[in-house]
Formats: C-alpha cells, sequence, structure tokens
C-alpha cells in the first residue's frame, strides 16, 4: 500500500502513471548507485525526467517514496511449516529473510529509511505495518504450529523468540555490518533451539 498522503493526493493536477513509474525506477536505480543518504528530491526528479513538483504529488518527501520504493521489492516468504523440523523451517525463513531484504544494494536503503522512520511516527507505523508486522505474522503463525503439535514449549513465549532469533539478523547486517553466511544462521538456531532439546518431530 502507498504510504502517500490523501492531503497530496488531493493537490494538484491528475497523477500521470507513467510518471509515478519513472519516478520509482529512477529512485530505486539511485539507491542502487549511491548511499541512501546521498539520494535527493532532485537527483531523483533529475533521473525520472520530472519536475520536484511532480513527485510532491505524490509523496510527501523522500522517506515516503524509498518506503514505497520498497515496499514494491520486499516479498514476504510464502512457505508454511509442513508440521515437520521446525528447525530447518525456521533457518529457511532466516535465509529467505536474508537473501530478500538484507543482501545486496537494498541492505543500506532499509537503514537509511529505519534511521529516518525515528523522526516520523507515521510513517514508522506505516513501514512496520507494510512489512515487518506481516512477516511477523508468519512466524508467530508457525511457532503456534509448532507449538500444537508438542515440537515447542507451551511456555514458549513466541515474541520474544521472534525478537531473538531476527532481531540478530538485523543487527549483525544493518547495524554491525558484519557477513552472514549458512554456518552463522545455522549456529542462531542452534542457539535457540539446541536439536538435542526438541523431541524428534521438531528436528
Amino acid at each position: 500500500m502507498s504510504v502517500t498522503t490523501t492531503a497530496a493526493a488531493a493537490v494538484g493536477r491528475p497523477r500521470s502513471q507513467a510518471s509515478h513509474d519513472a519516478i520509482i525506477t529512477a529512485c530505486l536505480k539511485l539507491f542502487r548507485e549511491k548511499p541512501y543518504g546521498e539520494v535527493s528530491i532532485e537527483a531523483i526528479a533529475t533521473e525520472a525526467g520530472v519536475g520536484k513538483a511532480t513527485i510532491y504529488r505524490w509523496w510527501p518527501n523522500k522517506l515516503a517514496l524509498a518506503i514505497d520504493v520498497l515496499m514494491e521489492q520486499l516479498h514476504l516468504p510464502e512457505f508454511q511449516y509442513s508440521g515437520k523440523n521446525i528447525r530447518r523451517h525456521l533457518l529457511k525463513g532466516l535465509k529467505a529473510c536474508h537473501e530478500n531484504m538484507l543482501q545486496g544494494d537494498l541492505a543500506q536503503v532499509i537503514s537509511g529509511v529505519v534511521a529516518d522512520c525515528q523522526r516520523d511516527e507515521k510513517l514508522r507505523e506505516q513501514f512496520y505495518e507494510g512489512f515487518f508486522a506481516k512477516l511477523r505474522e508468519i512466524g508467530m503463525r508457525d511457532l503456534a504450529h509448532a507449538m500444537a503439535l508438542g515440537q515447542l514449549s507451551d511456555k514458549l513465549d513466541r515474541d520474544v523468540f521472534l525478537d531473538q532469533l531476527f532481531g540478530c539478523l538485523y543487527y549483525r547486517v544493518l547495524i554491525a555490518n558484519k557477513p552472514v553466511d549458512d554456518k552463522y544462521l545455522q549456529t542462531l538456531i542452534d542457539n535457540l533451539l539446541p536439536a538435542d532439546t526438541l523431541p524428534a518431530g521438531a528436528i
């Protein structure tokens, strides 16, 4: 869903879909070529071949535009827990999150957007609800399934567990700027869900 404000939607001439698409394409191109902080509305307008006013008819600022760009590029994992091997399933989810969100040139855009969102509560909520909340719902669902099957303790705090699991990944990539490989992701799973503490159906 676009984070363009209602007020912005009511201003100016009817929007051109071609201009909209050109702006999104230009923004993505520049984000892949330069650090997030170095990309300006002026540069995006020039690259897209439109005036700044055209951009502001759609988005109130660069942050709102960047969020829309990310929403078009990020994709939620579509696989559900089969009921067999929760460790392997969670590892698959970690890998999908890393490859889709945190690997490559968009990682620095996500980092910049998260930083900017601290100054705009409304856009922060939209960014969270537009992607991260949905990703969390998937995790909560799959953990509940494993718990119902007796594969995880019914006392497991799913909310905290997901913070531990994905928080480590976000911190390592977005804050510490350290590499992530299969060994690191497997170690996360081993530390949180040691194989020797789980019933046979969970491993």
